[in-house]
């Protein structure tokens, strides 16, 4: 099992690398397009230059808008997650009642009768 644990950790890990070096390409070229002499171009490369800004602009808007929603849905999940326990937390305390009162019964309660037969 801590095997499982470690591969599944070293999974983690590489996808975590392989998506900050992806993060880090893509916002140097974004920083590259972006440096570029706008005022010096032709007028067809300024153009061009406008339509790949746009077509990065709403990908970067729809990117964030998609990582936004998996972070409402992520704090969704914890929220009901905590109402969950919040509302058994009733039959939580109960469980620990009735061990702490079993556990108490059997270290303390001396009954001869009873304690002299054996299995």
């Amino acid at each position: 099992m801590n095997e499982v644990i470690k591969m599944l950790q070293q999974i983690v890990a590489w996808a975590g690398r392989f998506i900050e070096m992806v993060w880090n390409w893509t916002g140097g070229q974004v920083l590259k397009m972006f440096q570029l002499p706008f005022g010096t171009l032709p007028l067809w490369k300024q153009v061009l230059y406008l339509i790949v800004a746009a077509a990065v602009a709403y990908l970067i808007w729809k990117v964030f808008t998609d990582i936004l929603e998996a972070v409402q849905k992520v704090l969704s999940a914890g929220v009901g997650l905590f109402a969950a326990i919040v509302a058994n937390l009733y039959e939580i305390v109960l469980v620990g009642a009735i061990a702490f009162a079993g556990a108490w019964m059997i270290n303390t309660l001396k009954i001869p009768v009873l304690d002299a037969i054996k299995f």
